[in-house]
């Protein structure tokens, strides 16, 4: 009798001991997933913050080109 006692009470420590290690990787997984989305916002920010610097650089070659062109054309009307 003495042994189902001590075997009922190790099998509740143990029981207790998991219940405790579930609670704290419900916790951990939460945590990770607060980091996981807080970082996708971030590459969102990031990516749009890449296409609005393609959009200027494309801009800017454009009127890189038209520049390019006038001034052709100016020296071409000064000769």
């Amino acid at each position: 009798m003495e042994n189902s006692n001590a075997i009922l009470s190790r099998i509740s420590s143990l029981k207790d001991m998991l219940d405790q290690l579930i609670v704290h990787l419900i916790s951990s997984e939460n945590q990770v997933n607060q980091e996981i989305e807080a970082n996708i916002q971030i590459m969102q920010e990031i990516e749009s913050k890449i296409v609005k610097c393609s959009e200027i650089d494309s801009e800017l070659a454009t009127r890189q080109a038209w520049l390019m062109k006038t001034s052709f054309m100016l020296q071409v009307e000064i000769v």
